[in-house]
């Protein structure tokens, strides 16, 4: 159990980095798909802002579960309630994320998430 709590929240890291980080270094963000003109357009800066206490996930996500640190064992873990409370916004995210695609980005975004549905 405590495996699979570890792994959604890898995924939600994952995410919450993509639609509220900025590029740094070779890190992938939404940023980066604002250079095409029909997804800037249709993905405004208003849909994906960083929720409140924003910094605060991010350092318990970093710290507590990314990065190998003594803050593991100093403070205790957020309970898992208080992320769950972001996954459904971050599932909007990702629909909205795919409509604002241009239509050829959407199609391959469908493939690679059919793929990977499947275990490909």
């Amino acid at each position: 159990p405590q495996g699979m709590g570890y792994l959604v929240l890898l995924h939600f890291r994952v995410l919450y980095g993509f639609f509220y980080g900025h590029p740094e270094g070779d890190d992938c963000c939404v940023e980066h798909f604002k250079m095409l003109p029909e997804f800037a357009a249709r993905f405004p800066a208003e849909i994906h802002v960083p929720p409140e206490g924003h910094s605060k996930i991010r350092t318990h996500i970093n710290k507590l579960l990314a990065h190998f640190t003594a803050e593991r064992w100093r403070n205790k873990r957020p309970p898992m309630v208080d992320y769950e409370a972001h996954f459904p916004h971050i599932v909007t995210l990702i629909a909205r994320f795919k409509e604002a695609l241009p239509r050829d980005y959407r199609v391959i975004f469908d493939a690679k998430w059919k793929s990977w549905e499947q275990g490909d």
